[in-house]
Parts: C-alpha cells; sequence; structure tokens
C-alpha cells in the first residue's frame, strides 16, 4: 500500500559548535550537505519542510525556497548541551507545532537532514502505515533501540506517544533519541496500536556525523542489510 498524504521533515543543524559525539562539525560541509540532500527529497515530489536548529544564515538553503515548495524553518537551541540527540527531539517539538506541511500531512517521514535515501520511494509505497499501523521503523538491540535516520509514522504518533519520550533525552546520561523512539513504539502498542518494520533497508547516501565518513552502500553491504532485515520482519510476525 501506499501511505496517505506523506511529509517529509529533515532535521538539521548546520552550525554544531561543540556538541557532543560529533566529528562532522564544520559549518560549510554540513550545509553543503543539507543542500544536496534538501535537493534530491524535492525531486521526489513530495512536500519538504526542513528545520535547522543552528540558526545559521544559509543563503544556499534559503534560494531553495524561492524556487521549490520547500518549508524552511529556524530557531536556536537550548539543548546542545544534552547531545545532537536532544537537539533533534527540540527540532521535532518546534516542527510540530509550527511547520504547515506537518499540519497538513497524515503521515510523516523523519529523515536525518543531511542524507538522502535512495530507495525512498519504494519504502513509501510498501510502507504499510495507516488505521491501524502507527508507526513503521527498525528495532535493534532487543527491541530498545529504534534507528532514527529515517522512520514512518502517522501524524498523531507524535503527539500522544513520541513527544514525551523524547523528552528523557539526554545524552550525558546514556539516553538517546533513539532510545526514546523504541520507547514510544512500545507505548504506541501497549495502547493496542500496530507497529512494523520498514519494508525495506534503507539505502543511505551522505556523510555519517559521528565519524565525518561517507556512508558505504557496495552490494555486500547491502545484501547484509537486506538479509537481517528479512529475517527480523519474518520473526516478528511467525507464530510460534
Amino acid at each position: 500500500m501506499t501511505i496517505r498524504n506523506p511529509g517529509i521533515l529533515l532535521t538539521g543543524t548546520i552550525n554544531p559548535g561543540s556538541a557532543i559525539n560529533l566529528k562532522r562539525t564544520k559549518a560549510e560541509d554540513r550545509e553543503h550537505d543539507y543542500r544536496i540532500a534538501i535537493e534530491q527529497w524535492l525531486k521526489l515530489g513530495y512536500r519538504v519542510v526542513f528545520v535547522e536548529n543552528s540558526g545559521y544564515e544559509s543563503k544556499q538553503i534559503a534560494a531553495l525556497t524561492e524556487s521549490h515548495e520547500l518549508e524552511f524553518l529556524q530557531f536556536q537551541t537550548q539543548k546542545s548541551h544534552l547531545g545532537k540527540g536532544a537537539g533533534e527531539a527540540e527540532i521535532l517539538e518546534y516542527a510540530f507545532a509550527r511547520s504547515a506541511v506537518l499540519r497538513e500531512s497524515e503521515t510523516v517521514l523523519k529523515v536525518t537532514g543531511r542524507y538522502f535515501v535512495g530507495n525512498a520511494r519504494s519504502i513509501v509505497e510498501a510502507a504499510p502505515v495507516g488505521d491501524s499501523i502507527w508507526v513503521s521503523a527498525i528495532l535493534k538491540q532487543y527491541l530498545t533501540f529504534a534507528d532514527s535516520r529515517f522512520f514512518i509514522f502517522r501524524n498523531e504518533f507524535y503527539s500522544h506517544y513520541l513527544k514525551a519520550a523524547l523528552a528523557q533525552v539526554d545524552e550525558t546520561a546514556g539516553i538517546y533519541f533513539e532510545h526514546g523512539l523504541a520507547r514510544a513504539i512500545h507505548a504506541c502498542l501497549a495502547d493496542g496500536h500496530s507497529w512494523r518494520p520498514l519494508p525495506e533497508y534503507p539505502v543511505f547516501e551522505g556523510y555519517y556525523g559521528t565519524e565525518n565518513t561517507r556512508i558505504k552502500n557496495d552490494l555486500l553491504r547491502r545484501w547484509k542489510r537486506k538479509l537481517v532485515l528479512s529475517a527480523a520482519n519474518f520473526l516478528t510476525r511467525i507464530d510460534y
């Protein structure tokens, strides 16, 4: 099935300053990453909102709003001392309070803003998010950790579950965005709603911020990721 009325939420910090757990810190490099990724997302024809939390004046991205249907929101973070995950949680709160794109989107694709997902269209076309399935994401580490780089959810999932879970994120205490997302999924399930793994493993394009290295997508890595996700999908639906 194709998800209804999707909106793309791209999160970003162009100038991270002295944020912890981050090696790709040069603002000019990060601005370039975001611009390239945004251009690729816009080509897919989805509605896109980019929310940036360092207040960095980016003429490159501002120029994109002049020729594309891109919503560009900015503010100055108050949580950089708690790590990039807390800053990203703050971005989601800001976005859902102010974004016209998100207000009009039944379904949201949250993406780390410097990344493009090469197989995004096929994932969207196959994603089961709808009436009973509120969120689609990859869970790891005995279901305690969710991959937050790319996940799909019903708009209500944020206000009902994710917002409260992300309020606890503090990387200095070892609580990451990924823990918050996993906990929100469990709370959603406890209330009788459904979760599903992503139908395909996302093919990310860009640079790892924590390592400052380009993401590798050779055939062997893509095959291993596909195999692991296929096994996870099978095991989560099998009736023992």
